[in-house]
């Protein structure tokens, strides 16, 4: 695993006890998964748009975060990675990369998803509303801050394909107000401010 990986599962397993191999130190262990210091070998990506809700099975979903995770797959589709298995098909094991989605962006018992994190070699970007988790249990906040401190906290509203991504779900979830505040984070790109301007000049008319 690599060390950026490995220190904050470390420091909450752990008591600090676990030692990194050599190789994991070397420069050469290091894998680039994707263009952009987002994704590094340790990253949380927030997700501040997510609607969580539930299907007909009463499973939490959140098909904002599940646009930005097709996106950031469908990038690593068209670059090096051949393989990608969702946790039933890995759990237990080891994988390069691990992506997670959090899911929850309203209630805080996220405890179950902590166990994979100690499976990724290469690469772990965590998906998730950034300040539903420092609201919740103590080892998510303490993740989040652990992100926060080297630098590792990104938003996915600032890598253009993301915040496309996050306005495509929200259009399909007819939620539309979202995108069209002038507040939104969402707003802060041009493109969005011309596309929105034209929607509601049309819904004008």
């Amino acid at each position: 695993m690599h060390p950026s990986i490995s220190s904050f599962p470390n420091r909450e397993f752990y008591d600090s006890k676990v030692l990194d191999a050599p190789n994991v130190k070397e420069r050469t262990y290091e894998k680039c998964f994707l263009q952009g210091s987002m994704y590094g070998s340790y990253s949380f990506i927030n997700v501040t748009n997510g609607i969580e809700d539930q299907d007909s099975k009463h499973s939490t979903k959140n098909m904002v975060e599940v646009a930005v995770v097709a996106e950031i797959v469908s990038n690593l589709f068209k670059g090096l990675l051949r393989s990608v298995r969702s946790i039933d098909g890995f759990q237990g094991g080891e994988e390069d990369l691990i992506i997670i989605s959090t899911v929850r962006c309203n209630r805080v018992d996220l405890w179950a998803s902590f166990p994979i994190i100690k499976e990724p070699m290469h690469g772990l970007w965590i998906l998730g509303n950034g300040a539903t988790l420092m609201n919740s249990n103590d080892s998510w906040r303490k993740l989040v801050l652990d992100t926060k401190a080297p630098g590792c906290f990104y938003n996915a509203n600032d890598d253009n394909n993301l915040a496309q991504a996050v306005v495509g779900a929200l259009v399909e979830l007819n939620q539309l107000d979202t995108i069209l505040k002038i507040d939104s984070p969402l707003f802060s790109n041009t493109r969005w401010k011309v596309c929105c301007w034209i929607i509601s000049l049309n819904l004008y008319y």
